[in-house]
């Protein structure tokens, strides 16, 4: 009987020195419990319960695995980028009017208030230039809204400069309407809306510019006396005068040649408008003085009514000059009253006095009437400085007491 015992002990006690010499093999019986990667992903498999607590365990290690689990998800969207607000449809401005041969990559259809237009698709911006849609170089590039690209683009080629691709100085020249060719710094031709006019985006035309009172078109006094053959030279009809010529934009009206011409950059500074060159010409030379290319002495001398040939020192050669007390109107292409000549002059800027009342002008026509001098031999002489006038009465007598001291 004692066998029997000593046997059943040695037989319960061997299993347990074998469960006590290996602690985790009790670990065995529950179900496995893995940490989260740095990743966040569970190297588990938690089944998000925790409650259950797992075969044989206290349902705290069951909970563990629910939290990696939970942990796992969490860490995988973590990587994805959080969707942003949907991009609102920006339509080109104008686009509708783009016809079945224009360019329309990188655009899809975006109608708007009932009209066909096109916007830029995602990743894609608007060239004003170039006038359309071109895909961004790099991911990373930031794209500007239409709007601030064309508020760029009329800052840097002022906002009469139309788009090259819209209207282009080729073959036939630029066919918008009010446009004219122009230049810039580089010399580089280009369309451009004439005097009084800018460019419009959403109506895709020169429209007038009502913002600057500056911006008007110069008009050629007297150039409704032009005929058909006459060289107007870089130059058209007007708008606001239809039977006159206006010198374009960024050109001027040369009185040497009575047409328009010396065009400078669109990008400078405007030039001097006629009735500017006019007045200078009239206190250089005098008001009474016609230019040669208006008229000029010929076999039967000048075809001016009240106009005689003359010769005016400092220009060298003959010219057809108005008779005294009266003045050559550009306006009318006639030898005119000194008082008709002053009320033909525009106002000076800012107003002030009465018609042509500036002091400056009164000047030039003071100067007009005390430059002509009496006629000899049926030609005038006109207009002699100051200087030169008495150094000529003078050399008679100077001559005379050279004679008799020798």
């Amino acid at each position: 009987m004692r066998h029997w015992r000593d046997l059943c002990l040695i037989w319960f006690l061997v299993p347990c020195s074998i469960f006590s010499a290996r602690p985790e093999s009790r670990d065995l019986l529950q179900p496995a419990i893995m940490e989260p990667d740095k990743a966040g992903h569970s190297n588990g498999h938690g089944d998000g319960d925790g409650g259950d607590g797992g075969h044989g365990g206290d349902g705290s290690h069951g909970g563990h695995g629910g939290d990696g689990g939970d942990a796992g998800h969490g860490g995988h969207a973590a990587h994805q980028a959080a969707p942003g607000p949907p991009a609102v449809p920006e339509p080109i401005p104008g686009s509708q009017k783009w016809g079945i041969t224009h360019t329309t990559d990188n655009a899809h259809e975006c109608p708007t208030n009932g009209q066909k237009m096109w916007c830029c698709d995602r990743g894609s911006q608007f060239d004003a230039e170039k006038d359309q849609c071109l895909k961004a170089t790099a991911a990373t590039d930031t794209v500007k809204t239409v709007e601030a690209e064309i508020q760029d683009f009329q800052n840097s080629t002022r906002l009469w400069r139309i788009p090259d691709r819209v209207d282009h100085d080729g073959v036939r020249g630029c066919t918008e309407k009010n446009a004219i060719a122009c230049k810039d710094e580089g010399q580089q031709h280009f369309c451009c809306c004439d005097s009084g006019f800018i460019w419009n985006f959403p109506e895709r035309a020169c429209v007038p510019n009502k913002d600057d009172p500056s911006d008007v078109e110069d008009p050629v006094p007297g150039s409704e006396k032009w005929g058909l053959l006459h060289r107007v030279g870089q130059a058209s009809k007007c708008v606001t005068h239809p039977k006159k010529y206006c010198c374009h934009r960024a050109c001027q009206y040369e009185i040497g040649k009575d047409r328009c011409g010396e065009c400078v950059s669109y990008e400078q500074d405007k030039p001097p408008n006629a009735w500017q060159n006019i007045q200078r010409y009239a206190a250089e030379k005098g008001n009474f003085v016609i230019p040669p290319s208006i008229d000029s002495p010929g076999v039967f001398g000048c075809s001016t009514k009240n106009a005689k040939k003359c010769t005016v020192p400092l220009a060298g050669e003959k010219h057809c000059c108005c008779h005294q007390g009266t003045a050559f109107s550009f306006q009318s292409r006639t030898c005119v009253s000194q008082t008709v000549w002053q009320s033909e002059l525009p106002p000076p800027p800012g107003g002030g006095g009465g018609p042509g009342a500036a002091p400056g002008q009164q000047q030039q026509g003071q100067q007009g009437q005390q430059g002509q001098q009496g006629q000899q031999g049926g030609e005038e002489q006109v207009d002699v400085p100051q200087d030169a006038a008495d150094a000529g009465r003078l050399a008679p007598i100077l001559l005379a007491m050279f004679l008799l001291r020798g």
